[in-house]
């Protein structure tokens, strides 16, 4: 799979960052409470607050390195939003990772009711 990541250079420690990838292949990752977007892994959760703790515990595990596909290269906004607007790189590599998942977006939060789908998210995560 082809995947773009997209670098700002306003800064040394950008600047770096994009090195290490060149050439070292270490890419940031953050925790999902670090992404840009407040919304990113947020949803309604209705258990009790032994779940509560457990989701908390589970996503505190993961780390994430947001990348986008080849299409992402002729839209704008992204090298507005992720390169700096428009002063960065887009940097184009091939992973076969089996830990990629696609972000799927919807409008509206997704609901967790029954404790069955916590502990099966739990393990996902």
């Amino acid at each position: 799979m082809e995947l773009i990541k997209f670098r700002s250079l306003g800064d040394c420690n950008s600047l770096l960052r994009a090195k290490d990838i060149i050439g070292k292949n270490l890419f940031w990752c953050s925790r999902i409470w670090e992404m840009n977007d407040p919304m990113e892994g947020v949803y309604k959760c209705y258990p009790n607050s032994n779940a509560i703790s457990k989701l908390y515990n589970a996503k505190k595990k993961r780390f994430i390195c947001s990348c986008s596909d080849t299409a992402a290269l002729s839209t704008p906004s992204m090298w507005g939003y992720y390169a700096n607007g428009f002063r960065g790189i887009a940097l184009k590599f091939t992973s076969n990772s089996r830990q990629l998942n696609k972000i799927q977006y919807c409008d509206e939060l997704p609901t967790i009711e029954y404790w069955p789908a916590v502990e099966n998210l739990i393990h996902a995560l």
